[in-house]
């Protein structure tokens, strides 16, 4: 039987639980380094509060790569899913911001 498993392990961001208006991080875990560059597609399940880049590479070598997050204000409490996407594998975080 042959098992094939994604290169992308995981993704997190740095910080659960943001004021709406600062950045943060997020971090994105391969299972082993890259032999070349990988694009990894980035996605903001609501984008009008949460902006992520639209793509993020993993240059050869590296096994974990991260990118910034720019959060808006809110009123009220929101949380938003943010997405990353390589393989046809999906892996995910959610991200709480905060008035």
């Amino acid at each position: 039987t042959l098992v094939l498993y994604s290169l992308l392990e995981s993704l997190s961001v740095s910080s659960e639980k943001v004021k709406g208006g600062l950045p943060t991080t997020g971090t994105i875990v391969l299972r082993r380094s890259v032999t070349s560059s990988a694009v990894i597609a980035v996605k903001s399940s609501n984008p009008a509060l949460v902006k992520v880049p639209a793509e993020v590479r993993a240059s050869e070598g590296q096994s974990k790569t991260t990118f910034s997050i720019t959060t808006l204000p809110v009123a009220a409490e929101s949380s938003v899913q943010i997405s990353a996407t390589y393989e046809g594998l999906v892996r995910s975080a959610t991200l709480k911001i905060v008035p």
